[in-house]
């Protein structure tokens, strides 16, 4: 865990990372509570890169400031279009799906997902793209679909751990899925599915990836591997032997589809500037990297710990400063 000297300014050195008392508007025992400030995901609406979310906290301004969310979500999704409204599910309120329409800060109820925390887990929310009324939940059970906007939803996948869903970003209707059987594809919105390509050793893959420029390149990484397709699924090349584990990520440039970044929780961060065909190890003065994602101006959002950091074009690592 970073280090935190009191009443000290932000200052990188010798891995540690030194937070000024009352950062985020905290305590320092809130500060690195649990999981962290934010927990282990961070992400920018895709339409306003000033809008940053982490699990627990919202900054409107670019991570200039954050207030805390209504409640410490597990899982997050944003509406592609409106701001201000966010989806989030919660092990404090595990059968209810919840839905806010002012950033976060305050969230009701608007469904029933029917979770059993003593053998199921909301594993991820996706919001269709093209059509935000669609919802995915990826559960450890079942894979969940909405038609209503969340209040209602109905399996489309049942009885199979669903880790991660991605939506290709051009066409809505095609989605690929890790389950358990391995990485599955629809392209009807979830009514068929087919199998393509089954999971290395037995080992589910914990994150896939489409490149936002070409549509049909899609990255995938697991415990074992990191694989890439450039034909929609029908073929893979295994382009890296990463531990992308959990916590692990992969984020695409968007402006320069070239750069792809890979975090393994244990591994670190790697990037590389040839689509993925080679990496390079990042000298980071973070530790625990546990999620990346671009914003829409293609800068490099990542989380450590609990604490939101930005990488800019230098390669940078700049702390989010959350003063309130």
């Amino acid at each position: 865990m970073p280090q935190v000297k009191l009443d000290a300014k932000v200052v990188l050195d010798g891995g540690s990372v030194y937070m000024p008392y009352g950062s985020f508007g905290l305590k320092l025992n809130e500060i690195f509570l649990g999981s962290g400030i934010g927990g282990d995901v961070i992400i920018s609406h895709p339409k306003n890169p000033s809008i940053i979310y982490t699990n627990s906290f919202v900054s409107k301004d670019g991570g200039e400031h954050f207030e805390k969310l209504g409640m410490s979500l597990n899982t997050i999704a944003l509406h592609p279009d409106m701001q201000e409204i966010v989806f989030g599910w919660s092990v404090n309120s595990p059968n209810d799906f919840l839905q806010s329409t002012d950033y976060g800060l305050h969230f009701e109820k608007i469904g029933n997902v029917r979770i059993n925390l003593a053998n199921n887990f909301v594993e991820q929310i996706v919001v269709d793209p093209k059509n935000p009324e669609r919802i995915y939940l990826a559960t450890s059970k079942w894979l969940y679909r909405s038609e209503d906007g969340g209040k209602t939803f109905n399996p489309i996948i049942q009885n199979e751990l669903v880790k991660f869903i991605a939506i290709n970003p051009r066409d809505s209707n095609i989605i690929f899925v890790s389950s358990e059987r391995g990485i599955l594809k629809s392209e009807d919105s979830g009514k068929t599915w087919n199998i393509v390509k089954n999971n290395t050793n037995g080992n589910m893959v914990n994150c896939i990836v489409f490149d936002p420029k070409n549509v049909n390149t899609v990255y995938t990484g697991s415990y074992y591997e990191f694989s890439v397709s450039k034909d929609s699924g029908k073929t893979w090349e295994k382009i890296g032997e990463f531990l992308i584990d959990n916590n692990g990520s992969i984020a695409v440039n968007p402006l320069k589809h070239n750069i792809v970044y890979v975090v393994s929780f244990r591994d670190g961060i790697y990037k590389s500037e040839d689509y993925g065909k080679h990496f390079a190890k990042i000298d980071s003065p973070v530790g625990d990297v546990s999620s990346i994602a671009f914003d829409s101006k293609g800068e490099l959002l990542f989380i450590d710990n609990g604490v939101p950091f930005k990488m800019n074009e230098k390669g940078n690592f700049l702390p989010l400063r959350g003063d309130m």
